[in-house]
Parts: C-alpha cells; structure tokens; sequence
C-alpha cells in the first residue's frame, strides 16, 4: 500500500514512494480493489469469502502438502535420519512414502559428519527426550519446497545450508 511521508523528511534519499497528490482514504481502497484486498475495507466482506483468484502477479509458493503421514521414532542419539528415494533404489526396495520405519537410517561414521554431531550437542542439552518426530508429505508442483520449510519449523540451532548434513 501507498506509504505517506512528509515533503520535509531528513533523509533526502526516502525509501517510500511518493504519491502524487493528496493522500486520502480513496487511494488506499483503490489500490486495495486493485489487488483483490476489498475485505480490508469493507466490514461487510471477509478475506475467506472472497472467492477471486489474486492478481496474475502473485504466485501461491506455499500450499497444503498432500498424502501427510509422520511417525514416532525411538531416537535417543537424535541423529537418526531417514533414507531418501534414490538411497532406497539403490538398495532395491519399494519406494514407499507411506511406510516411514522402512527409511530409517540408524548413525554411524559413514552418514554423520562430525561438524552435525558437534552442533546437536547443545540441542541436546537444552531439550532432552528420546523420540524424534518423522514426516513425509508432497508439496503441489507450484510450491516452492525452501518456504514450506521455513513456515513448518523454527529454525533455532541451523541454517538452512546446514540442511545438507541431513541428506543422507
């Protein structure tokens, strides 16, 4: 929305546009109309009942994942990670995404780097448990799978580079 300031600002470099003309309630419920937020004005209309598709120039990057199945898995170490499609292939087992028990990879040297095991140390320090939560679910194709992530989890320990230590 059309951000107003004043003509003698101290920074002569403003970051907000500027509108042309006087500023008035009209503008901002034009541009709301314009880019289908009518609800934000009109207390008889609710977000949820407006049924427009938005503007071409949005894209939906998070969407409802399909088929979701989780599991609860015994993991004391914390450092259980699951086998992805092409690991399974390899092994010449049946791809399934249902069943998450036939995934599990138990740790070892070969699938945990040290700089992994050294990073879920403090993790494990401030919050104790033995079970790990496994999930399985597939994203739309207009979904962008980096955002699903970022809305699911809080990130508190990694960064999302850190997320190739887990591929196994």
């Amino acid at each position: 929305m059309p951000v107003p300031y004043n003509d003698g600002c101290e920074n002569q470099q403003c970051l907000y546009p500027t509108v042309d003309g006087a500023v008035s309630r009209e503008a901002y419920v034009q541009f709301a109309s314009k880019h289908s937020l009518s609800f934000l004005f009109d207390k008889n209309s609710t977000a949820t009942s407006t049924t427009q598709s938005p503007a071409p120039s949005y894209r939906s990057i998070c969407s409802r994942p399909q088929t979701v199945s989780s599991c609860i898995l015994n993991d004391p170490s914390s450092l259980t990670t699951l086998k992805d499609d092409l690991f399974l292939l390899r092994e010449r087992k049946e791809n399934s995404l249902n069943d998450l028990s036939l995934r599990l990879r138990e740790p070892s040297i070969f699938n945990m780097s040290e700089r992994l095991h050294t990073k879920l140390q403090s993790v494990k320090r401030e919050r104790t448990g033995t079970c790990s939560v496994a999930l399985s679910f597939t994203l739309p194709p207009s979904t962008c799978p980096w955002v699903a992530l970022r809305e699911v989890f809080a990130l508190q320990y990694l960064r999302f580079t850190d997320f190739v230590e887990f591929s196994p």
